[in-house]
Parts: structure tokens; C-alpha cells; sequence
């Protein structure tokens, strides 16, 4: 099942904005705010409850920060929890909950996921991206979980690039502020000295 702001988010920002949405809006569990700007901006997650948003944003979020075996296998287990039948779903008017969202198609040889709800569609996206996962390096970026573009990337957006490299410019500034500054007084003597000198004007002579 998805609400109205469901099928609008994932229209405008697609399933991996949500998700950058989710794990990045919940940080603080004392914070009911937080779930409901999230609900404002993409809608629900149902059959989620509100008190288990920010349970199921640290397990998300943990896996950024740390991919270790013990990490990769809670978020196994949290996956398997919601793509599994829930049998409080079963008899609902929508038929799509009567079934797990794990699909298999025994025709072509193959499982995948059919999503149900946001929250099988946010599972689809962290698992799908789980090896471009990262952690913007600027200090105090506001929005640091992101999901890179390209193996090299470092920083979540080009705000926070430009950030990081005007700041380390200007540190290596301060520190090399009197060499900077010699720098510029020798180029100034030098241009002085490379101005073609004004010829002297010759005295006209007097007429007779």
C-alpha cells in the first residue's frame, strides 16, 4: 500500500531520495518531529509504526557507517522481518499484502522482490546500493548519508566540495601568509623594473 505522498516522492526523487530522506531527516530518538516531516515530505511507512522510525533508521544507518559482517548480518535479519508475509496484512482490501514481497517465478528461474509498501521499496534501495554506501566527509554537513555516483566521490554534494577545498585553501593561506605576502612585493618590484623607462624629452632649440 502506498499513500498519496508515497507515490508523489517516489514520482519526484525516486526510492533511493527517499531513502536518503529517511536515514538523514531521523537522527535523534527523542524526536517525534523528525517522523513527522519525514511523513510530510514522502508519507508513511506503513505497517510500520511511528515508534519503531527511528529503530529502523539507526539499523540503516549503522550499515553506512560500518559494513562489517556483524552490521551486514542485523540488517539481513531487519530485511528478511520486511519482506516476509505479515499475517496482520492478510484479508486487507489491498490483495498485494496477502502476499511475502520475496517473488518466486519457478517459469524463468529466477526470486526477486516485488515491493508492497514504502517500506519494502526503502529495503529494495539499501540493498541495491549497499557497496555505494557512504559518509559525506565534510565536518557538519547537514545531510552526511549519501549514496555515491562514482567510486571516487567524497562528498554528498558539490556544496559541500566547495566547502571542504575553500576551507583547506584558506588554512594553507593563513599558514604561508608571510610568504604570500613576500611573494607579492617581489612581483611588484619586478614589474616596476620591467616598465620601459620614458625618454627624456631633448631641449627644443632656440630660434633665431
Amino acid at each position: 500500500m502506498l499513500d498519496e505522498k508515497n507515490v508523489e516522492a517516489l514520482k519526484t526523487k525516486g526510492a533511493e531520495g527517499v531513502l536518503l530522506d529517511f536515514v538523514n531527516l531521523l537522527t535523534n530518538y527523542e524526536e517525534m518531529e523528525e517522523i513527522e516531516k519525514f511523513g510530510n515530505m514522502d508519507g508513511g511507512l506503513y505497517p510500520l509504526p511511528l515508534d519503531q522510525y527511528h529503530g529502523m533508521a539507526r539499523i540503516f544507518q549503522q550499515v553506512w557507517k560500518d559494513r562489517s559482517p556483524a552490521q551486514l548480518e542485523a540488517l539481513n535479519r531487519q530485511l528478511e522481518m520486511i519482506f516476509e508475509r505479515r499475517p496482520e496484512l492478510v484479508g486487507t482490501v489491498d490483495p498485494t499484502h496477502e502476499r511475502p514481497a520475496i517473488v518466486v517465478d519457478s517459469a524463468h528461474g529466477s526470486i526477486g522482490v516485488t515491493p508492497r509498501t514504502m517500506l519494502d521499496i526503502l529495503g529494495v534501495a539499501i540493498l541495491t546500493n549497499i557497496k555505494k554506501l557512504a559518509m559525506c566527509e565534510r565536518e557538519g554537513c547537514p545531510t552526511p548519508y549519501f549514496i555515491k555516483k562514482h567510486a571516487r566521490q567524497r562528498f554528498c554534494s558539490t556544496d559541500c566540495a566547495d566547502t571542504v577545498r575553500g576551507r583547506k585553501k584558506k588554512a594553507w593561506q593563513d599558514t604561508h601568509r608571510d610568504e604570500l605576502i613576500e611573494k607579492k612585493r617581489r612581483e611588484r618590484r619586478v614589474a616596476r623594473q620591467r616598465r620601459p623607462q620614458k625618454a627624456k624629452g631633448r631641449p627644443s632649440s632656440a630660434r633665431s
